[in-house]
């Protein structure tokens, strides 16, 4: 979420789901699957410190672990996420919040190179 709007990143940690989200356009989707592979990067970014890895790796992780990587677009923001299988019956969910709201974690962006 290196190339977002917002100062921040939201994590959000669900039963077998992780979801980061960033403000901001995100990756044009028709280059998404090129921008799997590694050592791609995204139009415009010539100037931006970078290899090209992040979601080469993200997603050799998410094969490795037999989960689905799922980028959403929306007007307002971009965001990734991580589906994994369910455990079976001894996955434990984590307690529910009484007012409905996933848990999550809010970091800064990270300045400089």
């Amino acid at each position: 979420m290196k190339y977002g709007a917002d100062d921040e990143v939201l994590v959000k940690v669900a039963a077998h789901e992780l979801q980061v989200v960033s403000g901001g356009p995100g990756p044009d989707p028709a280059q998404w699957s090129r921008l799997l592979q590694p050592f791609e990067r995204g139009a415009g970014v010539q100037g931006v410190s970078g290899s090209g890895l992040g979601l080469a790796l993200v997603s050799a992780l998410a094969r490795r672990w037999e989960a689905q990587l799922v980028p959403l677009w929306d007007e307002a923001s971009f965001s990734v996420r991580l589906v994994f299988p369910a455990g079976g019956a001894e996955a434990s969910s984590p307690p529910a919040d009484p007012l409905g709201h996933a848990p999550h974690l809010t970091l800064p962006r990270r300045t400089g190179s």
